[in-house]
């Protein structure tokens, strides 16, 4: 049985189920001791994925095999050491992918790959400085989908880039269309969303300045967006590959800071021009004192490394006048506009943008 690297398997026959314990523990807890190599102690990182069968179970080897590597994949998005069983809840998680998959290759091979812009919105002058480029597909039965639903699938079978190219390919057409260019002037950006696997594709900012070229845009308009879990798997590289689209004129923006483990060493770190805090440090600050405090403190910090500041996630005139108070100048949420189709966006996003509350309910009322 060929099995890929650093990967083995173990052939059980039990009586019972609880025996696997007492075969696997010890197995476990061994791979858990550091080894010495060369006078220094290493630890290793390991997970399992067990598939249990009857043996008066009509399986076959292919299938039982499959049934392993289905959980050991699902062991691997867990923490270190963690112990995976196949079970009818990774069978459907298994038909999601395949589904999830068929709608992503559907969508290639149809030209369904749509593009849906969010404006930032600067509410000091009361205009749009640029649009975050935002994926849908189009499916014939599910209708629009959003990234959710298919970009870890996408990730895992190498299919983003694709996805992607098609992306840019709607995206950058933004900054030279006549209608946006009237309403919202000359210099605004359109910002583009990479996975952890485009950020380590060495062919990246290759691919990045073709497409610019190909669309006769300045690559000073086009700004890339990367989360800290993106960077993670390997910050060195990534710091490198960031700093190259700097010096070619690209500007970077951090996603989602203020998400799970963020780390404030990396606004250091990390080649930025902009900081993009989450939805999730200004849900419900207007209430909430302590939060008001984290919220303000993040500010304040981004603004002291004089990165650029987006507050996600804005959804009310109470949020947009603390965090006018703060200094903070660009703002994106459902308060001033969803996600929509350029089409629409030049159709129905009036300019000036309402600055005070009375100017906001009127255009709430016009919407």
């Amino acid at each position: 049985m060929a099995l890929p690297e650093h990967t083995f398997a173990m052939v059980l026959e039990l009586d019972a189920v609880a025996e696997l314990d007492r075969v696997l523990e010890p197995v476990e807890a061994l791979l858990a001791e550091p080894v010495e190599i060369a006078g220094r102690l290493v630890w290793l990182s390991h997970v399992s994925g067990v598939a249990i069968v009857s043996l008066h179970e009509a399986i076959s080897a292919d299938e039982w095999r499959r049934q392993a590597r289905l959980a050991l994949a699902s062991a691997r998005q867990s923490d270190v050491g963690t112990r995976c069983y196949y079970s009818e809840s990774l069978r459907q998680w298994e038909r999601h992918q395949g589904r999830a998959e068929q709608m992503i290759r559907g969508a290639l091979a149809n030209r369904g790959v749509c593009c849906f812009l969010q404006p930032i919105v600067d509410i000091v002058a009361g205009t749009a400085r640029g649009f975050e480029a935002l994926m849908r597909l189009e499916d014939p039965v599910e209708g629009l989908v959003s990234p959710g639903a298919f970009v870890e699938v996408a990730e895992r079978t190498g299919l983003i880039a694709p996805l992607w190219e098609m992306l840019m390919d709607q995206a950058l057409p933004v900054l030279k269309d006549p209608g946006m260019r009237e309403r919202f002037g000359e210099t605004f950006l359109v910002s583009v969303n990479l996975s952890s696997r485009q950020l380590m594709d060495s062919r990246l900012l290759e691919l990045m300045l073709a497409a610019c070229a190909r669309h006769g845009v300045a690559q000073s308009r086009l700004q890339i967006e990367v989360t800290e879990s993106a960077v993670l798997s390997d910050p060195v590289r990534a710091s490198r590959m960031l700093e190259r689209m700097r010096e070619a004129g690209i500007q970077v923006a951090m996603d989602d800071f203020g998400s799970g483990y963020s780390s404030l060493a990396q606004l250091t770190s990390l080649p930025l021009d902009t900081v993009k805090i989450d939805r999730s440090l200004v849900l419900n600050v207007n209430t909430l004192p302590r939060k008001q405090h984290v919220l303000a403190a993040v500010v304040a910090l981004c603004q002291r490394l004089e990165h650029g500041v987006v507050v996600e996630g804005v959804e009310d005139w109470e949020t947009v006048t603390l965090l006018r108070q703060w200094g903070v100048r660009d703002i994106q949420g459902f308060f001033y506009a969803r996600p929509m189709p350029m089409a629409q966006l030049v159709k129905q996003f009036e300019l000036p943008l309402p600055l005070s509350p009375a100017g906001a309910s009127a255009n709430d009322a016009a919407g």
